[in-house]
């Protein structure tokens, strides 16, 4: 018999309990289509992990959006009515019940904000082919970037579309008639913009030869620097720029949308002379291969010299989606503190309203 991988079923339990009625089953039917989809492509502990993501994301406002609607309902409208009455009377009341029931519901909407803008899809076409490849210490369960070797030898790998690396820092970054600033800067292979599949808007992308060392440094600038230091002048390519103490040449202005990997606004060629650098690898997948299979593949085929500083008996490759990778692994014990911390708001608020009427009908006269 055929084992079928379900959804997790406390997560279900959950958006059964958040959902009003008319929408409960097109939503699950929705979020377990998609399961369905994920663990037939990748893995069940892959799809396990995106369905809690989907709950994470959806649960703050449906919750809100059945507080709503029970608040609404013939019952309580008519004793908030009684309650307001009661409340005129009572100013210093009124204000503190307000007071506790604003903070409790700023914590969960700021909470909501920060869940939603840790799991936002990448600005780009098919975000979820896009993954993070790097090595995993299979003793700590922890990722970390590849030396320049290693990633030269998964470049001919036929899973990938396209793959790039990349380094990332903050910059002195100066140029004429603007003042010197530290900017996030990224040095990039031309692979990366092809992986992301994102090009400027005005002028070329990096090519090859860019990241030649006989080459004179190119620079790409985010439209925003466009629009700030050169007030949108076409004439901006071509110009300067000092970056990390080296003049570098304006070649392209990327879309504003554009901010890889963590809002930079300047990218320049990584150019590595020493095959034991670490870079960070981002790469597209083939429509026809799935994360776990280019994992086995390059597991395989993984160089493994000594006197490296790497473990290599222990060592494995990982390829995950860009955003998880980036972002899931980090903020999965913020994102359950922040949940805690919602209920918890939550909780206290209705306790002390309560408290509050409690204490106005104990007294009414006061």
């Amino acid at each position: 018999m055929t084992h079928r991988t379900a959804p997790p079923a406390l997560a279900v339990r959950i958006l059964e309990a958040l959902a009003e009625s008319s929408e409960r089953t097109h939503l699950l039917s929705d979020l377990e289509e998609g399961f369905t989809k994920r663990a037939s492509r990748d893995s069940a502990r892959r799809a396990r992990r995106w369905y809690w993501r989907q709950v994470a994301i959806l649960a703050p406002p449906l919750a809100l959006s059945r507080l709503a609607s029970v608040a609404t309902s013939g019952a309580l409208v008519l004793d908030a009515r009684r309650a307001t009455r009661s409340l005129r009377r009572s100013p210093a009341m009124t204000v503190a019940a307000v007071v506790t029931l604003g903070i409790g519901i700023a914590g969960p909407t700021a909470a909501y904000g920060v869940i939603s803008a840790m799991f936002a899809s990448l600005p780009v076409d098919d975000p979820d082919r896009v993954v993070a490849v790097e090595l995993l210490d299979q003793e700590s369960s922890q990722g970390f970037a590849a030396p320049w070797f290693v990633y030269e030898s998964w470049a001919g790998s036929a899973g990938f579309q396209a793959i790039g690396a990349y380094k990332d820092d903050d910059e002195a970054v100066s140029g004429a008639g603007f003042a010197p600033a530290r900017i996030q800067v990224a040095q990039i292979t031309p692979g990366v913009l092809e992986a992301l599949q994102v090009g400027p808007i005005f002028g070329r992308a990096l090519d090859a030869s860019d990241g030649q060392p006989e080459s004179a440094p190119a620079a790409l600038i985010a439209e925003q620097l466009w629009d700030e230091w050169f007030d949108r002048d076409p004439g901006a390519l071509g110009e300067q720029l000092t970056v990390g103490g080296l003049p570098h040449t304006i070649v392209g202005v990327m879309p504003a949308s554009f901010g890889f990997p963590r809002n930079e606004r300047v990218w320049t060629p990584l150019r590595v002379d020493d095959d034991l650098v670490r870079v960070d690898v981002v790469a597209r997948l083939n429509e026809d291969r799935s994360a776990p299979s280019v994992e086995v593949e390059l597991s395989s085929t993984l160089e493994r010299p000594v006197d490296v500083g790497i473990e290599w008996e222990r060592t494995t490759v990982m390829v995950e989606e860009y955003v998880v990778a980036q972002h899931g692994r980090r903020t999965r014990t913020l994102l359950w503190g922040l949940n805690l911390l919602i209920g918890l708001l939550v909780v206290i608020a209705a306790a002390n309203v309560s408290a509050l009427f409690l204490a106005r009908g104990r007294h009414p006269n006061r």
